[in-house]
């Protein structure tokens, strides 16, 4: 079964701002009073009513911070886009503008999508309602990428990823690997009972499996088994090929599953962001641990002031 997501960025704060990519740090509307100042500018009024309401109305239903005042908002906004990113841009962290445009339309789309019921009409009215241009949109995207690539360079160096790879090399061996997902333990013991007496493993899957893709692929999967949430790779990595395997619990349920086959191990550059993923899942608490502190140091250079009135 696929891990559902990406290495964990370790801020909740920071997860939130990256994830709605709702923040932004380029030059900005200069219109109104300062409302906040910090080691390196400051910020206007006409900056901040902005990237509120597109923090705070745009995203409709995707705003998962509703209630938030304009105080709170705008402490997270100067520290985490506007001091961290330019933290980021000093360490040398490059952001494609390829990569940025073509997330605009995937943003668009999944803005439209998720809060406009798939309306595109009704979310480019919002937008003229706020003022927001795709520029704006195109710009809160790079500070995103910025501050996602500047956390991978302080707390997932290049050599530390390296020695994960070589520690788990087995785990970034490719494979082609049939699985069945029950509910229980004892469906999972059912479905293993009529593989091993020799039903076929795709007929059984489609006619069992709670996986929604079973229905397409009879639950066959393919590619580098770094993929998978660990107690699966780790059968699936040690597995005798062609063994009908025990129930193998994970959060997703019990599977039972077969490698059909195993061949070498990716190169480290092809599955890097799968190397940190596992880095990232197994020394999460030391990495927390890290980023709070440098945090904290960030926090007292940064001289954060508000002058916004409560």
């Amino acid at each position: 079964m696929r891990k559902s997501n990406r290495w964990r960025i370790v801020s909740a704060t920071l997860t939130l701002c990256l994830g709605l990519v709702g923040c932004g740090t380029q030059t900005g509307d200069t219109s109104g009073p300062v409302v906040a100042t910090y080691s390196g500018g400051k910020v206007y009024q006409g900056e901040l009513d902005k990237q509120y309401h597109i923090r705070h109305e745009l995203l409709g239903e995707m705003d998962q911070a509703k209630g938030q005042s304009k105080q709170e908002f705008l402490q997270e906004y100067v520290f985490y886009h506007k001091v961290m990113v330019d933290e980021a841009k000093k360490s040398g962290v490059k952001v494609d503008p390829n990569q940025v445009n073509s997330s605009l339309t995937q943003y668009k789309d999944m803005l439209s999508q998720f809060s406009y019921g798939g309306d595109k009409k009704k979310l480019g009215d919002k937008m003229k309602e706020l003022k927001v241009q795709d520029a704006d949109i195109k710009m809160l995207i790079e500070n995103s990428l910025y501050l996602e690539q500047f956390q991978k360079q302080k707390l997932a160096p290049e050599d530390k990823l390296k020695k994960t790879y070589e520690e788990n090399k087995a785990s970034f061996a490719t494979a082609t690997v049939h699985h069945v997902l029950t509910k229980t333990k004892e469906e999972a013991e059912k479905v293993k009972e009529r593989l091993t007496k020799g039903e076929d493993f795709a007929k059984v899957a489609k006619e069992v499996s709670i996986d929604p893709s079973a229905k397409e692929n009879g639950g066959k999967m393919e590619g580098p088994l770094s993929q998978y949430v660990p107690q699966f790779r780790d059968v699936a990595a040690k597995i005798e090929i062609g063994k009908i395997s025990d129930p193998v619990q994970t959060e997703y349920g019990f599977h039972i599953l077969k490698v059909e086959k195993r061949g070498e191990s990716e190169p480290f550059e092809k599955v890097k962001q799968n190397v940190e993923e596992l880095y990232f899942a197994a020394n999460q608490a030391t990495i927390e641990k890290e980023w709070k502190t440098f945090e904290d140091e960030l926090k007292k250079k940064a001289d954060i002031k508000i002058t916004l009135p409560s």
